[in-house]
């Protein structure tokens, strides 16, 4: 699908661009720090209003399908004015709301197109427990510190039909970016990430893995390093997203744009 109402990620999809993987990580890390206090305290913010609706039975599970996206949002548009020299107020961080409605929308999209890839895993694991085991482990909390003790496991060979779902859930990684950024639409957001990450789709993986890695180091330190980790990881992602769309080229037209959209 081309996407001709954007013509300079059409040209980047359609040309090519280096993925900057070590600069990525140390320029994000270096906008997280120049900003770190405000980060750290946004992120434990994030930890109460999740755990606040996560004790909600199911509801509470829906809630937060919604909320996070919109929460991490508010990452990025920090990030953005830290990167370019700007000094955001803490309340900046809860501007991913004014997206509600396309961020809303790609969440459906993203969540029915991920349902769907996941039927053959669904249908071929259903008498293992695995089902039983992971929605004890998203509507109880308290059973989350036990719950590797009592996992049902899969046959090796099913994990092939997560494929699809993992394919996707990489390759939507820079949609709310595109919503956020570039004024997108819902659908046009997923595709144009989805044509962008496709490109070099096994780097992206990597990539994904690496932080990753990162979040899981967060959670061993005694899981107070995960305050840190979380903010450094989303401005990561964020560093990259900036670098290979050319974000900050215009820096100044898009702060116009960003906000005329957040003002209205």
């Amino acid at each position: 699908m081309p996407l001709t109402d954007y013509p300079t990620i059409q040209s980047i999809i359609d040309g090519d661009y280096d993925f900057r993987f070590g600069e990525y990580i140390s320029s994000g890390f270096d906008v997280f720090k120049m900003h770190l206090g405000p980060f750290v305290a946004f992120t434990l913010v994030y930890f109460v209003i999740s755990g606040i609706t996560g004790v909600i039975p199911f509801v509470g599970q829906i809630v937060n399908l919604f909320l996070a996206p919109i929460l991490v949002v508010g990452y990025y548009l920090v990030a953005n004015k830290v990167q370019n020299g700007k000094t955001p107020e803490f309340g900046e961080f809860f501007e991913g709301f004014k997206f509600l409605t396309p961020i809303a929308m790609r969440v459906i999209a993203s969540t029915g197109i991920f349902i769907i890839c996941a039927l053959p895993f669904i249908y071929f694991t259903y008498d293992s427990g695995l089902l039983e085991w992971y929605w004890k482990l998203v509507t109880d909390q308290s059973y989350a510190p036990y719950a590797m003790d009592d996992f049902p496991g899969f046959s090796p060979a099913s994990f092939f039909l997560l494929l699809p779902v993992i394919y996707f859930g990489i390759a939507y990684m820079f949609a709310d970016m595109f919503i956020v950024f570039k004024g997108m639409n819902f659908w046009d957001a997923m595709e144009a990430s989805r044509q962008l990450v496709t490109k070099k789709w096994f780097t992206f993986f990597g990539f994904t893995i690496f932080l990753g890695l990162i979040a899981m180091g967060g959670f061993i330190a005694f899981c107070i390093g995960i305050i840190f980790a979380i903010p450094a990881i989303m401005c990561m992602t964020y560093v990259a997203f900036a670098d290979i769309t050319k974000l900050n080229e215009n820096f100044d037209n898009e702060s116009d744009i960003l906000d005329h959209l957040v003002k209205d």
